[in-house]
C-alpha cells in the first residue's frame, strides 16, 4: 500500500494512525468511538470483508471530509465513493438509510446512484431509479438521462435507449453529444446499423457536432456493412475530425467481415498517415482478414512488421496467422508458425492447435492431424470438438473410417461435446469407405438425441452412402425425412438422389418424391432458413418438369420465384412468372409480390413499377406489400417523385399504410426537402 499515507489525510487521528500500519481492520473496530452513522459504518465493515480497503479508505475520507452526522451531503459523498468503486449495493442501502434518516436526497446524490448502477451493470436498477425521480420531487437532468442510456448501451437493450433519447424533448432536457454517442453505441451493440446511422445523422438537426466517438460507435454498428463504414471514415475527414486508432480498427474489422482484404490492408497503410499508431487489434483484424481471403502470404508479413512497429504479437495474432495458411493449403508453414509460438513465449490455444489440425486435414495428412490433436493434453489444452472435427475430417480416405469413428467417440467428452460437424465428417469417412449402414447409423444416432441435429450436410452424405446400397428407395426415405427435421435440400440433394435412383431406372419416382418433398418447404420456411446458396433447388426441379408428370401449381412457381429472390436473380424471377400461363398456373399476388422484391433488390425499379402495372392487368388487386416494395425501389434509385406517387395512389386503390409506408414517404420527402 504505497499510497496509504496520502489516503489516509483527512480521517481522524486515531484511525488515520491504525491505517498507516496496514491493519484497516483495527481501525474499524475503533469506529464505535467516532461519531459515525451507522449506514456508513456498515458500508465499510462490508468493504473490509471484500478485501477492498481502498474503497473503505475513499468513503472514510469523503465522510470525515464533511460530517460524521447524516447530512444529505454527507451521503451524497459517500454514495459517489461507493460509485466510483462499483460498490452499487452500498449505494441502494445508503438511499434506504436517507429515507430512514428524513433526509432528502438531491439530484447529485440520486445521480451518482444511477451512476453506481449503471457501472455496476444493474441495467434495471438504473432505470427504476431514474423512474423514481419525479415522486421524491427530483427533475431529471441531462445528467440523468445520459446515464442511464448509457446504462441501457451496456444492458444491451437499444430499443429503451432509443425511448429514453426521444422523452428528452418531452421531459424538457436538451439532449447532448453524449446523450447520443450513448444511443449510437446502444444500436451498435443490438447489431442496428441502420438506426445508429440515422442519429448520427440527426445530430447536427439537434445542433450538436458529431465528435469522434460518434463516429466510432457508428462505423462499430456498421461492422457488417463494410462500404458504409468507410464512407464514414471519409465524413469524418470532410467534418475535420482526425479518425483515431479505434476509428481505424473498427473499420478494418468491417472489411474483415465483409471479405475485403485488400481494402482492410490499405486501410492500415494509411494509419500511419493518419498519426494513429496500430496497435495488436489492428493487425490481428487485418491478419484475419487475409485469413477469410485466403490469402497467406500477407500474414507471415503482417507478423514481420508488428516486430518492427514495436507491436507485441498475442495469441490471436498467430492463431489468426496458422488459419490464413489453413485456408491457402499452406500446411508446412501453418505447422512452422504453430512450432514458433513457444519461442515468442506463447502458449498455443485450442485455437491454434484446430487450425493446424485443419491445415492438415486440408493437406492430406491425416497423420500429423492425429499427431497434433495427441499433442494437446501435453500442452495443457484440452481438445474440443472443433479440433477433433478436424481430425476426423483428416480420416476421410477409405481405409480410416474406423479412425474417424473413435475420434468421434472421444467428443464425449465435457470438453469435445459432440457437434454436427463431428457427425458429418465421420458420415462423410463411412460415405467414402462405402460403410452406408454406418453413416446411415450415425444419422439416427443424431436425430435420436437430437444434440447436435442433422443438417443438409448430414443428410447429403448419407444419401450418397446410400449409392452402394443398391436400393433406391433408401436414399428416397432419407430425403423424405428432411421436411421434418427442418432440413432444406440443395442442388447436392437432388442431385444424389437422382443419381441414385438412375441406377435403377426409377429417376422419375425420384423426381416425383423430391419435388414432393421440396413443396411441403414454400408455404412455412422463413427467410431465415432459406441461405443465399440454396435458390437453385426449385429451379432445378422446375427444370425437370418438362420430361416428368408433375403438375406444377401456384406454390410450386412461388417457391421457385422465392427462392430467385434469396439468390439475387430478378431475370430467372421475371422468367418463372412468365413460365406459369405457360402451365396453366395462375399468377397470384404473391407471385408479383416475390418478382416485385426481386427486381427491387436488384435495382430494377422500372421492371417492379412494370409488374405492378401488370397486377392491375391480371385483375389483381395489390396489397400494401406490393406497393412498399415499389415504393422502395424507386426510394433507393433516387426517383422521390415516382416514390411519393406511389405513396399518393395507395389511397386511390384503398390500400391503407403501414409504418412502413410511413417511412419510405417520409424519407422521400426529406430527400426532395419537402
Amino acid at each position: 500500500m504505497p499510497d496509504l499515507d496520502r489516503k489516509t489525510t483527512g480521517l481522524p487521528p486515531v484511525i488515520a494512525a491504525v491505517c498507516r500500519s496496514h491493519d484497516l481492520r483495527i481501525a474499524l473496530r475503533l469506529l464505535p468511538t467516532v461519531p459515525l452513522d451507522d449506514a456508513f459504518k456498515d458500508v465499510l465493515v462490508d468493504c473490509t470483508r471484500a478485501g477492498e480497503w481502498k474503497a473503505a479508505l475513499q468513503v472514510l475520507k469523503a465522510v470525515f471530509a464533511v460530517s460524521v452526522l447524516p447530512t444529505v451531503l454527507g451521503f451524497r459523498t459517500a454514495i459517489t465513493a461507493c460509485g466510483k468503486t462499483l460498490r452499487w449495493h452500498h449505494v441502494l442501502r445508503l438511499l434506504a438509510r436517507m429515507a430512514t434518516s428524513r433526509v432528502s436526497p438531491d439530484l447529485i446524490s440520486w445521480n451518482a446512484s444511477i451512476n453506481a448502477c449503471k457501472k455496476g451493470g444493474k441495467l434495471k436498477m438504473a432505470l427504476h431509479l431514474l423512474s423514481q425521480m419525479p415522486s421524491i420531487g427530483l427533475v431529471p437532468d441531462i445528467v440523468s438521462m445520459s446515464t442511464a442510456i448509457s446504462a441501457c448501451e451496456q444492458g444491451g437493450d437499444w430499443i429503451m435507449a432509443l425511448h429514453l433519447l426521444e422523452q428528452m424533448p418531452i421531459a424538457r432536457v436538451v439532449p447532448d453529444v453524449i446523450a447520443f454517442n450513448a444511443s449510437i453505441s446502444a444500436c451498435q451493440r443490438g447489431g442496428e446499423w441502420r438506426m445508429a446511422m440515422h442519429l448520427l445523422a440527426q445530430m447536427p438537426t439537434n445542433r450538436i457536432s458529431p465528435d469522434v466517438v460518434s463516429f466510432n460507435a457508428a462505423i462499430s454498428a456498421c461492422k457488417h456493412e463494410w462500404q458504409v463504414a468507410l464512407g464514414l471514415l471519409c465524413q469524418m475527414l470532410t467534418e475535420r475530425l482526425q479518425p483515431d486508432v479505434i476509428s481505424f480498427n473498427a473499420g478494418i474489422s468491417a472489411c474483415e467481415e465483409g471479405g475485403e482484404w485488400k481494402m482492410a490492408l490499405h486501410l492500415l497503410d494509411q494509419m500511419h498517415v493518419a498519426i494513429a499508431e496500430p496497435d495488436v487489434i489492428s493487425f490481428n483484424s487485418s491478419i484475419s482478414a487475409c485469413e477469410k481471403g485466403c490469402e497467406w502470404r500477407t500474414p507471415l508479413h503482417l507478423l514481420s512488421q508488428m516486430r518492427r512497429d514495436r507491436v507485441v504479437p498475442d495469441v490471436i495474432s498467430f492463431s489468426a496467422g496458422i488459419s490464413a495458411c489453413e485456408k491457402g493449403g499452406e500446411w508446412q508453414v501453418a505447422l512452422l508458425m504453430l512450432s514458433e509460438m513457444p519461442t515468442h513465449r506463447y502458449t498455443p490455444n485450442v485455437f491454434s492447435f484446430s487450425a493446424g489440425i485443419s491445415a492438415c486435414t486440408k493437406g492430406a495428412q491425416w497423420r500429423m492431424a492425429l499427431q497434433l490433436l495427441s499433442q494437446m493434453p501435453a500442452a495443457r489444452v484440452l481438445p474440443n470438438s472443433v479440433a477433433v472435427s478436424a481430425a476426423i475430417s483428416a480420416c476421410d480416405s477409405p481405409g480410416e473410417w474406423q479412425m474417424a469413428l473413435r475420434l468421434l467417440s472421444i467428443t464425449s467428452q465435457p470438453s469435445a461435446v459432440p457437434n454436427v460437424i463431428s457427425f458429418n465428417a465421420g458420415i462423410s469417412a463411412c460415405q467414402r469407405a462405402g460403410e452406408w449402414q454406418v453413416a446411415l447409423r450415425l444419422l439416427a444416432q443424431m436425430q435420436m438425441i437430437g444434440r447436435p441435429l442433422p443438417d443438409v450436410i448430414s443428410f447429403n452424405s448419407s444419401i450418397s452412402a446410400c449409392g452402394k446400397s443398391k436400393d433406391w428407395q433408401v436414399p428416397l426415405q432419407l430425403f423424405s425425412q428432411m421436411p421434418a427435421a427442418r432440413v432444406v435440400p440443395d442442388v447436392f440433394s437432388i442431385s444424389a438422389g437422382i443419381s441414385t435412383c438412375q441406377t435403377d431406372g426409377e429417376w422419375q419416382v425420384a423426381l416425383l418424391v423430391l419435388a414432393q418433398s421440396m413443396l411441403s418447404f414454400s408455404a412455412g420456411i422463413s427467410d431465415r432458413e432459406i441461405s443465399r446458396g440454396k435458390w437453385q433447388v426449385p429451379l432445378q426441379l422446375i427444370s425437370q418438369l418438362p420430361n416428368s408428370t408433375i403438375v406444377p401449381d401456384a406454390i410450386y412457381f412461388n417457391a421457385g420465384i422465392m427462392a430467385c429472390l434469396k439468390g439475387g436473380e430478378w431475370q430467372t424471377a421475371l422468367h418463372l412468372l412468365g413460365q406459369m400461363p405457360l402451365y396453366r398456373v395462375a399468377q397470384d399476388v404473391l407471385s408479383f409480390n416475390f418478382a416485385i422484391c426481386a427486381c427491387k433488390a436488384a435495382g430494377e425499379w422500372q421492371m417492379a413499377m412494370g409488374l405492378l402495372s401488370r397486377m392491375w392487368t391480371a385483375r389483381l388487386v395489390p396489397n400494401v406489400f406490393s406497393f412498399n416494395a415499389c415504393t422502395s425501389a424507386c426510394d433507393k434509385a433516387g426517383e422521390w417523385q415516382m416514390s411519393l406517387h406511389l405513396f399518393s395512389q395507395m389511397t386511390a386503390a384503398r390500400v391503407v399504410p403501414d409504418q412502413a409506408s410511413y417511412t419510405i414517404g417520409i424519407g422521400a420527402f426529406l430527400t426532395a426537402g419537402l
